[in-house]
């Protein structure tokens, strides 16, 4: 689990870091950074060019978590499953703030990814050249918030919504 980082529950802060060019096998998750529990927050990293053989090439999110991330940079993965940049799923949760998520692939979700019953709040945030979707809402039982976000040059569109994604602002 966590090519790059693995956090267990816990909650800590991370400021100011790079993740870069890792990788997990076949079943792995998370090749960037593995959020399984807890609260942590990232503020200013960059998270950039990690590949998973499965799910969240950069930063994956599970077991009942709740990652924030601000001014961070989220760009160039690639997931052979779902959520290139960013994979949230069970009950989890995720707020991302003034972020740059581009360049990332994946078959569902190259950007941003939600399956199950968790939600994610996107505010700020620039979303570029993510293929499958910017943002795609895998099951109608989560949520997913945009607020003010710019959305360009995103294979097969920028939204995939299964439920009730609330957009305001300029998208």
């Amino acid at each position: 689990r966590g090519g790059g980082i693995f956090l267990d529950n816990c909650s800590l802060d991370v400021t100011d870091c790079v993740i870069s060019a890792n990788s997990t096998a076949v079943g792995g998750s998370s090749a960037g950074v593995d959020v399984y529990g807890g609260s942590p927050e990232f503020f200013g990293c960059v998270v950039t060019g990690n590949s998973a053989n499965d799910t969240a090439g950069g930063v994956g999110v599970a077991n009942a978590s709740f990652a924030t991330l601000i001014n961070c940079v989220i760009s160039g993965h690639d997931a052979s499953n779902s959520g290139g940049g960013i994979d949230v799923n069970g009950n989890s949760s995720a707020t991302i703030t003034n972020c740059v998520i581009a360049d990332n692939m994946a078959p569902a979700g190259g950007g941003v990814y939600l399956t199950g019953t968790g939600g994610v709040t996107i505010t700020n945030t620039i979303l570029v050249n993510n293929n499958s979707r910017a943002v795609y809402e895998g099951t109608a039982a989560g949520d997913v918030t945009v607020d003010r976000c710019l959305f360009d040059n995103n294979k097969d569109g920028d939204f995939h919504d299964e439920n009730s994604t609330t957009y305001t602002g300029a998208t």
